[in-house]
């Protein structure tokens, strides 16, 4: 909050967790409930003055100028992965309604910033060195007992299970925005997802992975050449 009191900005990523259960709605009282904290927080009378959650529960990329050569590109990676089936509110109000629609946007606001410095801020990372990129520890293939462990390891590794990195959902989704980003430069991308801090050079892109301190975790192969993986251990509660 000091933070916010200073005149800096804070923007929200949705991630799994966050549209468990109610989807949209619960995505759009989320938004609505952090808006009205921190505008309580430093006095603002309007919340969605400091919206911290453009486009909540939509798929529409939302860019955020911050100087002439630095923006920040704010994608929900995680409303791809949804199933709005039994969503009612799904893309409503939202110009992006479909996939194949997110794509112009994503790749009109790369090429803007072709000459620029952008980052690109999603949940999901390109490539990650943890669990959800598919690497386990020795550990995992015991847990909850040996055979069993393995099977839920190789199941993972497969893309059998949703929310990991070969699961076709996030599959189509990080090969559409690696395309992209190939095409038209080199940019930062800022994620979470998996636990553990890391740093990773993919060809012309650059990927970070902010970790948590919320549980432990292992960044459970060793990166390559000019890539840092730092393994996280949960604070006290």
């Amino acid at each position: 909050m000091d933070f916010v009191r200073g005149g800096g900005r804070v923007y929200f990523l949705l991630g799994h967790r966050d549209f468990a259960g109610g989807g949209t709605k619960t995505a759009r009282r989320l938004r609505k409930f952090l808006n009205e904290a921190f505008a309580a927080a430093v006095g603002e009378s309007d919340a969605d003055d400091l919206d911290v959650m453009p486009q909540a529960g939509c798929g529409d990329p939302a860019l955020v100028e911050i100087n002439d050569n630095l923006g920040l590109l704010l994608v929900n990676s995680q409303w791809w992965m949804q199933d709005w089936t039994n969503d009612p509110q799904a893309n409503e109000g939202c110009e992006v309604k479909t996939r194949a629609a997110f794509d112009k946007p994503f790749s009109d606001s790369l090429h803007s910033y072709r000459s620029r410095r952008l980052i690109v801020a999603t949940h999901h990372p390109l490539k990650s060195y943890g669990e959800f990129g598919g690497s386990f520890t020795a550990g995992a293939h015991l847990t909850p007992l040996p055979i069993v462990g393995t099977i839920w390891v190789l199941a993972r590794q497969a893309g059998l299970v949703e929310q990991y990195e070969n699961h076709p959902m996030v599959r189509s989704y990080l090969d559409l925005i690696f395309a992209e980003a190939q095409r038209y430069g080199s940019y930062v991308f800022v994620s979470g997802h998996d636990a553990s801090l890391q740093y990773l050079q993919i060809e012309k892109q650059v990927q970070l992975i902010s970790g948590t301190s919320a549980r432990s975790a292992d960044a459970t192969v060793e990166a390559n050449a000019g890539d840092f993986a730092q393994a996280t251990r949960a604070g006290p509660s």
